[in-house]
C-alpha cells in the first residue's frame, strides 16, 4: 500500500506556508559573524473600540504588543508578541481571562484570532470558503469576549514573536522548552496586568492540544508561578500523536479513523440509503462497528477467514461508501491517506485532509489571514511595524519532539488529578483527518482520571473539519458552547 509522505502530511495538517524567520540583512549578517542591531520594539499600543453582544453595546480595550522575556541575569531571551482584549466596565479581577494560541509547531495564532476568538472576523463565504479577494474584517458578535478577556499569544518565532538577537531559536523550539516560555509569558502578563486573581483559562487549537496540557502542568508544577487554572479549551486538539500518522499495520488507527471515513461519505452522499437520511445512525453505528466488529477483524490478521472478510466488507461498504472490491483487495486495511484518494476515486478528487469537505488544494485560509492580520494589528490597532507577521513551516523540522511517538495524556491526567477543580472542553470536527474526533475521543477515555473526574470533561462535536467554526451556523454553535462553559465554571458573573 501506499504510505503518505511525511513532509506532504505535515505540510497539510498544519496549514502553513513556509517563509523566512530572518530578514536577508539578518542572514548576510549571521553569515559575516556580525552580531544584529539591538531590537527596539515601541511600547504596546492601546486602543478603545465597541461591539454589541448580547443586545448591548460594549466597550473594550484592545492592546498590542511584547513582553519581554529575560534570564536570572536580566538579559533578554525573547520578545513575546500578543494582542489583549479586556472588557472596560469591569475590575480586573473579576473577569475570567483566557490565553489562546494555535498549533504547528510553527502557527501564529491568526487563525483562532480571526476567524473564532477575536471581536473582528475574517468575513467567509457560508460553508466556510473565502470569497474573492481583497480579504474583509466584519465584527464578531460571537466573541469570547461576552465571558472572558482576551489574550491572543505568538508563540516564539510566529507572528513578530522571536528571539533576542544573539539568543538561538532551539532554546524556545521543542515541546517542554515551548511550554516553560509560554508559561513565564502568561507570569508575566498576569503580574504587568495585576491579573492573578482572574479565573485563568487556556485554549489552543491542533498542537495547541500538546503544548495546553504540557503548559497546565508547567503553570502548576513550577514553584516560580504555582498556578491551577479554572479550564481547558481545546480545539481539535492533537494529544497522542501515535494516533495522528496511521500506517499499514497500525490496526488501532485504521479503526479509530473509520468513523470520520463515514461521516465523509454520508456528507458526499455515499453511504447506503438507510444511512444517508440519518447522520445519528450513521454515526452511531460506524463508532460501535469501529471497535466492535472492525478493530478484532484487523487484529486477528490473516487469520481472519474469506467469508468474515466478505461480510464485514459489506458492512464496511454501506457505512464508508468504499466499494467492497477495494475493501477485499486491501484487506480491509484502509489508511486515511487511501480513503480520501478513493472515495471521490470516480470524480477524481481527493477529500482534503484538513476538512474532507473539500477537494485538496481548494481550502487554505493563509491567503486571507495573511493580508488580513497584517491591516487589522496596523491600521485599526495602531500597530506600526515593518516586520512581517509570520506563520512558518520551518519550525516543524526544527522542534525538539519526536511526532510520531509523542503523548501528553499522562501530563494531562496528572494535571486534573493534581486540580480536581480543572474542567476541560474539548470540540472536534466530523470532517477532520487531522485529528479525528474517534481518536480524540479514545484518549480522552483513556486518561485514567481519578474517580468522578471523568465528568469534568465536556466533549462536542462539530459538522466541520479541523477549523470547527469556520461556517456560520457552526461558528455560532462552537462559541455559544465555550461561552457557556467558561461562566460555568469561572464562578464569575459576566457583564
Amino acid at each position: 500500500m501506499t504510505k503518505i509522505p511525511f513532509k506532504h502530511c505535515c505540510i497539510l495538517l498544519l496549514l502553513l506556508s513556509a517563509c523566512s524567520l530572518l530578514t536577508a540583512r539578518q542572514k548576510e549578517m549571521a553569515g559575516n559573524g556580525q552580531t544584529p542591531p539591538p531590537l527596539k520594539p515601541h511600547p504596546p499600543v492601546t486602543t478603545s473600540h465597541e461591539i454589541t453582544l448580547e443586545g448591548r453595546k460594549i466597550t473594550y480595550d484592545a492592546t498590542v504588543g511584547y513582553l519581554r522575556l529575560v534570564n536570572s541575569e536580566s538579559q533578554p531571551q525573547a520578545y513575546f508578541f500578543f494582542t489583549a482584549y479586556r472588557i472596560q466596565t469591569h475590575p480586573p479581577s473579576v473577569r475570567p481571562l483566557t490565553f489562546c494560541f494555535n498549533g504547528g509547531p510553527g502557527a501564529s495564532s491568526f487563525y483562532l484570532h480571526l476567524l473564532t476568538i477575536g471581536p473582528r472576523r475574517a468575513l467567509l463565504n457560508p460553508d466556510g470558503h473565502t470569497p474573492a479577494p481583497p480579504p474583509r474584517l466584519v465584527d464578531n458578535p460571537h466573541t469570547w469576549l461576552s465571558a472572558t478577556d482576551i489574550v491572543m499569544v505568538d508563540p516564539i518565532g510566529t507572528g513578530f514573536s522571536r528571539p533576542a538577537p544573539g539568543v538561538e531559536g532551539g532554546k524556545f523550539w521543542g515541546t517542554h522548552e515551548d511550554a516553560r516560555s509560554v508559561a513565564e509569558f502568561i507570569r508575566l502578563y498576569l503580574t504587568e496586568n495585576d491579573r492573578w486573581l482572574s479565573p485563568i483559562y487556556i485554549a489552543g487549537e491542533s498542537y495547541g492540544g500538546i503544548r495546553g496540557a504540557l503548559l497546565a502542568l508547567e503553570l502548576q508544577s513550577n514553584r516560580q508561578i504555582s498556578l491551577d487554572i479554572n479550564g481547558l479549551i481545546y480545539i481539535s486538539p492533537a494529544l497522542d500523536m501515535r494516533h495522528v500518522f496511521v500506517g499499514d499495520h497500525d490496526a488501532l488507527g485504521m479503526a479509530l479513523y473509520f468513523p470520520t471515513y463515514c461521516t465523509t461519505a454520508w456528507f458526499h452522499h455515499r453511504v447506503a440509503p438507510a444511512y444517508q437520511t440519518d447522520f445519528s445512525l450513521l454515526e452511531k453505528a460506524a463508532r460501535d462497528f469501529a471497535l466492535g466488529d472492525y478493530l478484532p477483524a484487523l487484529l486477528q490478521g490473516s487469520g481472519l477467514s474469506e467469508t468474515r472478510m466478505l461480510k464485514l466488507a459489506k458492512q464496511m461498504s454501506d457505512l464508508s461508501g468504499l466499494p467492497v472490491s477495494f475493501l477485499l483487495r486491501q484487506k480491509l486495511r484502509i489508511t486515511p491517506g487511501e480513503f480520501r484518494n478513493e472515495l471521490l476515486k470516480d470524480r477524481r478528487i481527493t477529500v482534503d485532509r484538513l476538512d474532507a469537505r473539500f477537494p485538496t488544494g481548494t481550502y487554505d485560509l493563509t491567503q486571507t489571514l495573511s493580508p488580513l492580520i497584517n491591516h487589522y494589528l496596523r491600521v485599526e490597532l495602531g500597530y506600526r511595524t515593518q516586520r512581517p507577521y509570520t506563520n512558518t513551516a520551518i519550525l516543524f523540522n526544527r522542534w525538539n519532539w519526536d511526532p510520531f511517538s509523542l503523548s501528553v495524556l499522562p501530563q494531562l491526567a496528572e494535571t486534573v488529578n493534581r486540580n480536581p477543580h480543572l474542567k476541560i472542553f474539548c470540540a472536534a470536527g466530523y470532517y477532520d483527518f487531522a485529528c479525528p474526533y474517534f481518536v480524540i475521543d479514545h484518549c480522552l477515555n483513556q486518561l485514567q482520571l481519578d474517580e468522578g473526574l471523568d465528568q469534568n470533561i465536556t466533549r462536542r462535536c462539530y459538522r466541520a473539519g479541523h477549523m470547527v467554526y469556520n461556517s456560520e451556523p457552526e461558528l455560532i454553535r462552537f462559541n455559544r458552547a465555550v461561552i457557556e462553559f467558561i461562566r460555568s465554571t469561572s464562578r464569575r458573573e459576566s457583564p
